[in-house]
């Protein structure tokens, strides 16, 4: 159990569980995003409220999904900074741009369309609601790869901890 009083160890540790934890959200969203589409276009197309019920139904986890993905996501960004500075100081032109492009799909136009796709279904026309959902959905689609990108340029670094 020595490992444990490594700061290099728990640092990792820290980010590894943070970072498992956050990629379990935009793969279920990204997953019910695809459901979504084809189960409210049946409902546009059929009018069956069978698929109204699972349109709705779906909907309100599908937000609560991104919601607990951004709200995980964000703490793994801190870290990067608080981990492993000298990293982020020397890469952050490049984190930032990948970074900067997932945040602000994540909460600009993603957040967007999904309040009118949530709050919209007694408000909006519904030949107008399905578009909501197919615009939002290639931008949670982009995430995960947006996520992933810059680790695959991360060399063995160690935590700022561990120089101390």
């Amino acid at each position: 159990m020595d490992f444990l009083s490594d700061t290099v160890v728990l640092s990792r540790m820290q980010f590894a569980l943070t970072a498992i934890f956050h990629m379990l959200w935009p793969v279920l969203t990204t997953g019910m995003g695809i459901y979504l589409v084809i189960v409210e276009g049946m409902w546009l197309k059929t009018r069956n409220p069978d698929y109204y019920h699972h349109a709705r139904f779906w909907a309100k986890l599908y937000v609560l999904n991104f919601g607990i993905g951004v709200a995980s996501g964000l703490p793994m960004e801190f870290q990067f900074g608080t981990n492993w500075a000298p990293f982020s100081e020397a890469v952050g032109d490049f984190f930032g741009s990948i970074l900067g492009f997932e945040a602000s799909m994540a909460f600009m136009l993603e957040a967007g369309f999904l309040g009118i796709m949530l709050f919209g279904w007694e408000r909006v026309n519904p030949v107008r609601q399905g578009p909501n959902l197919e615009l939002s959905v290639p931008g949670i689609d982009t995430q995960p790869p947006a996520e992933t990108t810059p680790a695959e340029f991360v060399p063995d670094q160690r935590p700022v901890e561990a120089e101390q």
